[in-house]
């Protein structure tokens, strides 16, 4: 993903979960140069903000597309949990009547 085209806040989809990128502005380098003059340089940094069971979590990165594959990978696992289904056939049926019981 290209970070020139993206808006922030980013929301990454899978399944019904979001995860979303937060772009935040970190303290200000400050160096001098060769002149003497105290020269300030804006950094930037990637926040992935996620749940994890009933907890929310966040994880800070310095690269955008390390951050959007960080992004990526927790909306999978998170939809994968939450996506599981139960097949019922001839051979289960019995087993969920004694389980009702």
């Amino acid at each position: 993903m290209s970070e020139k085209r993206a808006s922030f806040p980013m929301d990454v989809p899978s399944g019904s979960v979001t995860v979303k990128i937060y772009k935040v502005r970190n303290q200000a380098c400050r160096k001098k140069s060769k002149t003497g003059r105290v020269v300030e340089a804006k950094r930037f940094g990637y926040t992935v903000s996620y749940f994890a069971g009933t907890k929310r979590c966040w994880k800070m990165f310095v690269d955008f597309d390390e951050a959007c594959r960080e992004a990526k990978s927790r909306a999978d696992s998170a939809s994968n949990v939450f996506g599981r289904t139960v097949v019922i056939n001839r051979a289960t049926v019995p087993v969920f009547r004694c389980a009702r019981q």
